[in-house]
């Protein structure tokens, strides 16, 4: 039924457009024959001005010499005979009235145009007549319209070639009117699985509300449709957390969406709202042209479950499970912030290994042994946890990434020695831990790989000194 009505409409304005054309290739015609009859009369009565300022035989010599054209004649008749005098074509003797040139009295002594058939062709004649001679100067109409017909075919070739071209246009259009209607109403079919849906005319910075809530519907009604820049940015203000504020406000500047779009159909942003938590933002690219995008459909989707779960399996990942630091794998991302992003000039690596773990778990049991990290772990955290971040390598191994001063980093070693000493456990009556500190200040020209090199160093002699003083090797 769409393309029925399509097609209806496309001949209607074909046939239209068809008449219109005709039309316009007669009148066109009409002022082509007009506009070279005008310069006929024009070339024909210069001619005649030249002429009549001679006298009879100058005039005589002058035409008589003329070199022949076949659709401009020119001759020059006794006034009270009538008869020939001189002619370019070598016609004398003979009469105007045998030329076809027939009329009856006329104003001496100026200049007028009037049509003959002078030897059987129509042609526009231009006449003057004193006491002594008639002047005319007859040209062939046949050859005026022939002078036409080339410039009448180049205009009637373009005329048809343009009404090719736009009924083209045209149908293409309608077929993309159509397309963009039954896209318009499968997505309208799709805003219920949205937070909210609007279409956006990039062109006219117009918009269309397929879906939304409350605050923002109430933005969106009291705009109107208009000025779909100011009103996105009204959205962003009225919705946002306020941590993801300026995050917001960059991402849905509809301004920008033209360049930002460019080479893809979609793009999405997480981020936080003010009352519903995490939405996912996107713009879709519905109709584009040779300078881009034209409109999109803007959508919000709620993701807080998804993100929960996101946020939740990542932290798993980076998470040691008995001690719930730091594992492995967030270390390694760390340093490699630091190797792309480079590294604070306050910044300290503390590399730990707890004393006696493997003795502990020979001796007592891997119980014993995980109470023992745990409790290496508790002093830790109270210590460093509220400046640092703390990661677990693996067994006995331990390492802090901190930032502070040097005044702040030995209150904070300090503590940590402490709390070492206060700590007792259930199966453990005391435990140990052998560190080494490399600060960024005292050593400006080593990368991160190296400081966490020279960290383990200290912290290995350490170790070997405190088993120096127990009188043991481990």
């Amino acid at each position: 039924m769409k393309n029925d009505a399509e097609n209806v409409r496309f001949r209607s304005i074909a046939l239209k457009l068809i008449l219109v054309s005709v039309l316009l290739i007669g009148v066109t015609f009409s002022v082509i024959i007009s506009v070279f009859e005008t310069d006929a009369k024009r070339t024909g009565a210069v001619m005649i001005n030249q002429l009549k300022v001679f006298d009879r035989n100058e005039i005589l010599k002058t035409v008589n010499g003329m070199t022949v054209v076949d659709n401009v004649k020119t001759y020059v008749a006794d006034a009270s005979t009538r008869e020939l005098i001189g002619a370019d074509n070598r016609r004398l003797g003979v009469y105007l009235d045998d030329l076809g040139i027939s009329f009856g009295s006329i104003r001496k002594n100026e200049v007028y145009h009037t049509h003959y058939s002078v030897y059987g062709r129509r042609s526009l004649c231009t006449l003057y007549e004193n006491d002594d001679f008639i002047i005319c100067v007859a040209q062939g109409m046949g050859g005026i319209v022939l002078d036409g017909i080339v410039p009448m075919a180049v205009i009637c070739l373009f005329v048809v070639l343009a009404v090719l071209a736009f009924l083209l246009l045209v149908k293409n259009m309608l077929f993309i009117e159509n397309r963009q209607k039954e896209q318009l109403q499968i997505l309208k079919s799709m805003s219920g699985i949205y937070y909210s849906m609007h279409y956006i005319n990039l062109v006219e910075n117009t918009y269309e509300v397929f879906s939304s809530f409350n605050n923002v519907l109430e933005i969106s009604d009291k705009n109107k449709g208009h000025d779909a820049d100011k009103t996105m940015l009204q959205v962003m203000h009225a919705t946002m957390s306020e941590a993801y504020l300026d995050e917001g406000l960059e991402f849905a500047d509809v301004t920008t969406l033209r360049d930002r779009l460019k080479g893809k159909k979609v793009i999405s942003k997480d981020l936080l709202g003010r009352n519903v938590g995490w939405i996912r933002m996107s713009f879709i690219a519905i109709d584009s042209d040779a300078n881009g995008v034209k409109t999109v459909v803007c959508t919000t989707q709620v993701i807080e479950s998804e993100k929960r779960k996101e946020e939740y399996l990542l932290n798993e990942a980076i998470t040691d499970t008995l001690t719930n630091c730091y594992n492995r794998l967030a270390y390694e991302n760390e340093i490699g912030e630091y190797i792309n992003k480079g590294i604070p000039k306050d910044f300290t690596i503390v590399s730990m290994d707890v004393d006696g773990l493997k003795a502990i778990n020979d001796s007592k049991g891997h119980g014993a042994g995980d109470e023992l990290l745990l409790g290496a772990v508790e002093c830790i955290k109270d210590s460093f946890g509220n400046d640092g971040k703390i990661f677990r390598l693996g067994g006995d191994e331990f390492v802090v990434f901190i930032s502070c001063d040097e005044k702040k980093l030995d209150e904070i070693c300090f503590e940590f020695d402490r709390a070492l000493t206060g700590w007792s456990g259930e199966n453990i009556d005391g435990l140990s831990v052998s560190y080494g500190t490399v600060a960024r200040r005292d050593y400006p020209e080593l990368s991160i790989r190296d400081m966490v090199s020279l960290a383990d160093r200290k912290m290995y002699e350490n170790k070997k000194h405190h088993y120096k003083m127990l009188g043991s090797s481990r």
